[in-house]
């Protein structure tokens, strides 16, 4: 079993053990609960986390999520070859570009921003590792019509419909 799993950063949660959030965080969270998402491999790749960050966009990266307070947490069981399936998109989405312009796709109700598709975010890279590992979260993504650029709080809610919601901190 390569349990893996997706990671939320929950700000408010942060800000009450004294953290500080970034202006562009605090104007994510206007229009979702949690800030950033992350995809976390379980320990056949060394608990490696997947995302895309404002500084460096899509990155493999040890992340250790040493402060579990900040993170709200979703188990993502899958096989080997689910996870292996997660691991090849991640490889092919590494180095892309922040989309800092599709990001506006969420964050205005207007849809007359159209993501740039050489570009991602955080919930966006996070999403489609799910749907590589797991081709029901995917069923599950297009029977509510969602698109493949979820906002962190459309991802987080249906990964926790679809895998039923665990809560808080690390696993």
């Amino acid at each position: 079993m390569a349990d893996c799993i997706i990671r939320a950063y929950n700000g408010r949660r942060a800000e009450m053990f004294g953290d500080k959030m970034m202006p562009v965080q605090r104007a994510i969270m206007l229009r979702s609960f949690w800030a950033h998402t992350e995809w976390q491999f379980s320990a056949r790749y060394d608990n490696k986390s997947f995302s895309a960050t404002m500084d460096e966009g899509a990155r493999l990266k040890d992340i250790g999520y040493s402060h579990a307070y900040r993170w709200d947490s979703i188990l993502v069981p899958l096989n080997d070859e689910g996870e292996d399936r997660a691991m090849a998109k991640a490889k092919e989405l590494d180095g892309r570009g922040y989309d800092w312009w599709g990001l506006g796709s969420f964050g205005t109700k207007l849809k007359i921003i159209k993501p740039d598709p050489l570009k991602v975010w955080c919930s966006e890279t996070t999403t489609m590792l799910a749907v590589a590992a797991d081709p029901h979260f995917d069923t599950t993504r297009l029977y509510r019509e969602l698109p493949l650029e979820l906002s962190p709080e459309q991802l987080v809610l249906l990964a926790q419909y679809h895998y039923g919601i665990r809560k808080g901190g690390a696993h």
